[in-house]
């Protein structure tokens, strides 16, 4: 795992307190990407991420409020897993916001992310009812378009599953609307609620990272009228995506619209978008935990030399065993190229 002890000078988004996208610390030095020191593993928990990819261990826990583990997962060519909210204990978890707060997992394949799941409570079972499965697949959240470097492989893994799966293309505009919004209220609302509670300003100046107190700061401007909102909003959706997994058995979108960013990067144009690192990483990820649907990030094919993009898997509530168990498989059908079915001719 690479670590960087000369990026304490730069201003990027941090994961203090699981609190950022780039696992950067101005302490320790930034944690650096496996497969290329010049980018960032993804965040918050980019540490074990970071350490799988290189081949350190083969898998590890982490901790997801709005993408923490398939991000990192994403960017850093591993597996990352989150189950149905409120299904793992958080406890012994320091939290960010309660209410979007999820254990996760990650592991160098979805094989090591079973063993644990397994030792957590979660058995997968073995069958082939995963053949049957209809796949519901959204190829764009707005604003934020996909990168050409993670389009192509995405459509390409589309092409592979279609080979082995009822493959239904989603027409979802208004969907996402505002999701990221409303999550980014919730967050600052109970990340600050966390640490006014704990902690007074003087105390949070003088100790905390200046990216920490800066996101603090902008709790303080949120008022109960705009968490209530976005509250509201946040029900609003998860009735839509329960509504929309009725047709489906599960959704299947990129983790993330780009590669890894370089480090230090704070913001990112890709198409006619631009915006913060964080908003272009989390778009993809966060609204399932607004929904607290469980979801898991697995690699797609990539050419040699190329920075790696992920298929991200929803599954409804309560159905995370068999969300394992499906992404298995279509890790099997990735890494030979063809569908799993017709390898068995």
């Amino acid at each position: 795992m690479w670590l960087d002890p000369a990026c304490p000078s730069r201003r990027t988004p941090g994961s203090k307190f699981a609190w950022g996208v780039a696992t950067a610390s101005s302490t320790f030095g930034n944690t650096l990407n496996p497969l290329d020191p010049t980018r960032i593993p993804g965040g918050s928990s980019g540490g074990a991420a970071a350490a799988i990819g290189f081949g350190a261990v083969a898998a590890g826990l982490g901790t997801d409020t709005g993408g923490s583990v398939r991000i990192p997962a994403a960017l850093c060519g591993v597996v990352g897993f989150k189950p149905t909210q409120g299904l793992w204990s958080t406890q012994g978890i320091f939290p960010l916001a309660a209410g979007l707060d999820h254990p996760g997992l990650l592991g160098a394949s979805v094989d090591d992310t079973i063993v644990l799941a397994t030792a957590l409570g979660t058995e997968v079972q073995r069958g082939n009812a995963w053949r049957s499965a209809r796949l519901g697949v959204i190829r764009e959240i707005a604003p934020v378009p996909l990168s050409p470097e993670v389009s192509a492989p995405f459509e390409q893994g589309i092409d592979v599953l279609q080979r082995a799966f009822a493959v239904q293309p989603l027409d979802t505009p208004s969907l996402f609307e505002g999701v990221f919004k409303s999550f980014a209220t919730i967050v600052l609302t109970e990340g600050g609620m966390e640490h006014f509670r704990r902690n007074d300003w003087a105390f949070i100046t003088a100790h905390y990272g200046a990216e920490t107190v800066e996101r603090l700061e902008f709790a303080h401007s949120v008022v109960r009228r705009d968490y209530a909102l976005a509250q509201q909003a946040r029900r609003r959706f998860s009735e839509k995506l329960h509504r929309l997994m009725s047709t489906v058995d599960y959704l299947v979108l990129p983790t993330s619209p780009c590669t890894a960013p370089a480090v230090g990067e704070a913001t990112l144009a890709i198409g006619n978008w631009s915006g913060t690192v964080r908003e272009a990483l989390m778009t993809y990820t966060a609204p399932f935990n607004m929904a607290g649907f469980p979801a898991i990030s697995i690699p797609l094919a990539a050419e040699e030399h190329r920075l790696p993009a992920a298929l991200q898997i929803v599954a409804r509530p309560g159905e995370e065993a068999e969300l394992l168990h499906v992404a298995q498989n279509i890790e099997h059908m990735f890494k030979a190229g063809r569908p799993l079915a017709a390898r068995k001719k």
